[in-house]
Formats: structure tokens, C-alpha cells, sequence
């Protein structure tokens, strides 16, 4: 079998170039060090022999190298001698050496050279048809061969393999954090559909916020900070109820609503403090339920009330696709294993991380990945995992809203950016949004008193979202000053300042409006519902 290979492999010969070079080198030894030229270069031992005894011959001092002088080093080699004698070298020679051109030396180098790597490929089992067959019996295929051959270099035929090893490979290579096309395509399907739903996510419990991020969008990665206590998490809860939940009790209306964000989303929160059922759950029945929690959590139920956490629980269990994970201690395969399990099994589109920190199984995992032995640092370990969540929102088509702690100097307001965020500067980096979430200070409230004057039967603002990050979008540097009804979580968005605190008035409130209707086909229209002032809202009662 190894003599069928090899003799196909030595079909793939230029034996004119073979003659060329060797003829010009036996006319010109110096050649040997302008040209990049060796043993394997031929593929017949004859050949092997004739160009080493050339070489060998010139490095040794040979100033004149013909057949008498190959004919008398050989000879003191009985096999390559035997070798040579049977294959009539010295005729061989005189007849190259005088028929070699040296005009041509560089072009019939170049085609010695293509040969000797075409059979190093099909010595590796590639096929090099698309250059040269040599059972090709067809003129014209044989012509258009040699003038393809000709055409190309040496690069020319690597990148040639090069794009096939990739074609072949791609199917089977991490696409994870990757994507590719060319540009233009597809460009006018995707104007098409930006006519319909405007390139909208589903909205965020704050209005304005909505307007800002245009929503929460799939593949997108924000990052909410808050110190502890602020309502991290309980504001992720909201978001998860004003988006996801099929249905909200409006007491405005004195009845149960669809949710106009589509009854069907699917969000999954993973959480990695408090306990599911008996802290997270309850925060979702009183949004939803539009009732205190410590009526639901201490039995001081009003009239209604107890009916209405009823009808949200059964919602939740019966018509949501709403999903809580908790995991205190986790890697990144672990939250992509859930994340990944969650879109499997039940389509989650939408996800939050509760929260981003530093743990045992990440700092172990980070120093595998980087086969280090030394201590890792801890912002190391969170840029990392951050890059890891901004790759799985393209891997599985979903949102991921985290959220960190803040440190440093977090009650110096002029500090509302990532200078704050605890561990990593760099877990910003990866982000598309990114915002403090903190209580104004009396400072602060004391700067924006000309604004909440205006404000008739308004609540004081409890809480400020700045927003410093928005990847390609008009709104960053920006305070959205709201209040929190802590005890259900509804929010009510006030008005929005710059980070000077000067009230931005242009910037408008957007609610979204999904068209249930198209579900089914997957081509939900994602439409502002309504855009209204803070002088229309005023004195409005806190609603979806």
C-alpha cells in the first residue's frame, strides 16, 4: 500500500522543471543561495541524488561542477554510485547542463517549487485536482490546468487550502461570541422588519429607561449597580413582572389587564441570595397583585386583596412562562448550563443575573482557562465572566440584565459611573448599558428643587437611575429621577436630568404595545404605545 502512495505521489512532476533547475544549477552554483531549494523538492531519488551532490560539491569550495566532477564524488559511495551509474548520470547532466536557459531558471524554479507542494498535500490525503490531475486525459482540462498553475504562486496555492480547510472545519468550530457575513446582506429584510417593530424590545418597568435602551432587547447585555439595600433585586423582580407577567391588576381601572409587553415572554431570573420561594416569589405577587408584600407576608390583608394575590399566584403557576433559578455558588459553564437548559426546555428570551461577583468556582475556573498557577486578581476573574454573559446573549438569542455591587466613594453623586463598580472597571467594558441605581442624596434633591416644584401632587423622587452607557443609543449621561412604591414595587418615572442636572425635556416616556395576534409566526410588532410628557402625567396614578 506505502508503494501505491508513494507512486502516486511522484505522479505530481514538472520533469521539465526538474531538468531547468538542475541544468541551471550545474551552469550557476551560486543559485543555490538566491533560491530556497531542497531534497524534496524532487521526487525521484535520482534527481535527490544529482541536486545534493550539486549542493554539497558548491558549499565545499567546487568552483566548477559538471558531470566528471558528480561522477567522481559519487563514486566513493557504493548505493547512491550504483543509483546514479543505472539512471546514465553523466549523460543526464551533460544534457541538462547544456540545454538549461538561464532566463528561464526563475520561471521553472516557481513551477518546482508549486509541484513539491502539491505533493506534500496529497501526501496529507488532500485532493489537488483543482491544480493538477495527472490522469487527466482531456486537452483542454489539461491546458486550462497548466494555465491556472501558472497564474498562481506559491500563497496563492496555500490560501487556495486554506479557504477549503475552513469550509470544512466551520461546522464544527465554538461559534460562541462570534458572528459573520457579508455586508449588505440581508440589509433589506432587516429595514423591512425595522418598519414593523422598530427595532423595540419588550419594556422595562421605568418608561424613560425604555426609551433609552429601547427596551430590553435580545442579545444585548446591561448592567445595573446599586449598593446594598437600594433594591437591586427587587427592581429586577419589577422589571421581570412589567414585562413578563401575562396579566397586572390595574387599580385605576379596578380590573385585571393583559400585559400590552405580550402575554407570552419568556424570563428566567437567576438569583444567588435570596431564597426562591419564600423572598423572590412574594415580590412578583405583589407587583402583579398591585398589593403591599408585608400585607401578603404578615396576613394584614385589605379588602380584595387576598383574592387578587390568588389570581396572580395562578397567573404565575398557570399562563406565565416566568422561571427562578437559584444558585449561591457558580461558574460561567454552570450559568450557561442553565441558561442554556431554560431556552431548550422552555424558550426564555429574556434573562437576569443577580448578581455579578467574584466566587471560589469562578477564581478556579479562570485559572484553568488561563493554566496559571498563580493567585488570579479578582478583576481578571469578572471581566472574564462578564465577556462570557455578553457571548451567551448572541449563543442563545436572549437579553441578560446583571447587576454588581458598588464601592468606593458611591455617595459622592459626581461618582455615577463605572469608577464605582465593585471588583472590575472592565465588566463595563462588555456591556451594551450600563447604570447606578441609588437614592438621591439631600444634595442632589437639593439641585433639582426648581424641577419637583413643578411637579403638582407628585411624589419626591426615592430613586435615581444614571445612566452612563448606552452602545449606540442617543441617550447616556443621563439621571432618571423616579419613585418606587417599595411595598409592591411599582414604579413612577418623574423626569429625566443630565448628569449637570439640567431637565432634559425632549426625552419622551415610551410604553410598549406587542401584537399578540402575530405570536404564533414569531413576528410580534414591537410599537411605542404611548409618548407622554411629565405635564401630562401629572398627578397621574402609578400604573403600567
Amino acid at each position: 500500500m506505502r508503494w501505491v502512495m508513494k507512486k502516486k505521489v511522484n505522479d505530481y512532476v514538472n520533469k521539465q522543471a526538474i531538468r531547468e533547475v538542475l541544468g541551471g544549477l550545474l551552469q550557476d552554483p551560486s543559485l543555490i543561495r538566491k533560491f530556497k531549494i531542497s531534497q524534496n523538492d524532487f521526487p525521484e531519488k535520482f534527481h535527490k541524488l544529482i541536486f545534493s551532490s550539486i549542493n554539497n560539491l558548491y558549499k565545499n569550495g567546487a568552483e566548477v561542477i559538471d558531470a566528471v566532477a558528480i561522477d567522481e564524488y559519487l563514486s566513493h559511495y557504493e548505493t547512491q554510485y550504483q543509483i546514479f551509474t543505472k539512471n546514465e548520470g553523466v549523460s543526464f547532466i551533460e544534457k541538462v547542463q547544456e540545454m538549461a536557459l538561464p532566463c528561464n531558471f526563475k520561471y521553472y524554479y516557481d513551477q518546482l517549487k508549486k509541484f513539491s507542494l502539491l505533493r506534500r498535500y496529497v501526501e496529507n490525503g488532500w485532493d489537488v485536482s483543482d491544480f493538477f490531475d495527472p490522469d487527466e486525459i482531456d486537452p483542454l482540462t489539461i491546458e486550462n490546468q497548466r494555465k491556472k498553475l501558472d497564474e498562481c504562486d506559491i500563497q496563492d496555492i496555500i490560501n487556495h487550502f486554506k479557504k477549503k480547510h475552513s469550509q470544512i472545519i466551520a461546522p464544527f468550530l465554538s461559534t460562541e461570541g462570534r458572528d459573520s457575513k457579508k455586508a449588505g446582506v440581508g440589509g433589506h429584510e432587516q429595514k423591512e422588519r425595522w418598519k414593523q417593530d422598530t427595532a423595540w424590545g419588550i419594556g422595562y418597568s421605568s418608561s424613560y429607561l425604555t426609551t433609552a435602551l429601547h427596551g430590553i432587547r435580545k442579545r444585548r447585555f446591561n448592567v445595573k449597580s446599586a449598593g446594598t439595600g437600594v433594591g437591586k433585586t427587587r427592581t429586577s423582580i419589577a422589571d421581570i413582572g412589567y414585562s413578563c407577567a401575562p396579566y397586572y391588576y390595574d387599580k385605576s381601572l379596578g380590573k385585571w389587564c393583559e400585559n400590552p409587553n405580550g402575554k407570552h415572554n419568556g424570563a428566567l431570573y437567576i438569583g444567588t441570595e435570596m431564597e426562591l420561594l419564600a423572598e423572590i416569589d412574594p415580590i412578583l405577587w405583589a407587583y402583579i397583585a398591585d398589593v403591599p408584600q408585608d400585607h401578603i407576608e404578615f396576613n394584614m390583608y385589605e379588602e380584595g386583596e387576598e383574592e387578587r394575590v390568588d389570581k396572580a399566584i395562578d397567573i404565575l403557576e398557570n399562563e406565565s412562562n416566568i422561571w427562578f433559578e437559584y444558585v449561591p455558588e457558580y461558574d460561567a459553564n454552570t450559568l450557561e448550563e442553565i441558561i442554556e437548559n431554560h431556552k431548550l426546555e422552555h424558550n426564555i428570551e429574556y434573562v437576569w443575573f443577580d448578581y455579578i461577583a467574584a466566587t471560589v468556582e469562578l477564581n478556579s475556573e479562570f485559572a484553568a482557562e488561563s493554566k496559571t498557577k498563580m493567585v488570579v486578581r479578582e478583576d481578571q476573574v469578572l471581566a472574564n465572566l462578564s465577556k462570557k454573559l455578553k457571548n451567551f446573549t448572541r449563543k442563545f438569542d436572549v437579553s441578560i440584565d446583571s447587576f454588581t455591587q458598588v464601592t468606593g466613594d458611591f455617595k459622592n453623586e459626581a461618582n455615577r459611573d463605572q469608577t464605582i463598580v465593585r471588583g472590575a472597571k472592565s465588566i463595563i467594558d462588555k456591556a451594551d448599558g450600563a447604570l447606578i441605581a441609588m437614592p438621591p442624596t439631600e444634595k442632589e434633591l437639593k439641585k433639582v428643587e426648581p424641577i419637583t416644584r413643578e411637579l403638582i401632587n407628585q411624589p419626591k423622587p426615592n430613586l435615581i437611575y444614571s445612566l452612563y452607557k448606552n452602545r449606540g443609543g442617543k441617550w447616556d449621561k443621563i439621571k432618571i429621577w423616579l419613585y418606587i412604591d417599595y411595598s409592591t414595587m411599582r414604579a413612577h418615572d418623574l423626569f429625566v436630568t443630565d448628569y449637570e442636572y439640567k431637565l432634559i425635556k425632549d426625552i419622551e416616556k415610551t410604553y410598549i404595545n406587542v401584537d399578540d395576534s402575530e405570536f404564533a409566526s414569531n413576528k410580534a410588532s414591537r410599537k411605542p404605545l404611548d409618548n407622554l410628557t411629565i405635564s401630562e402625567n401629572a398627578g397621574e396614578e402609578i400604573k403600567f
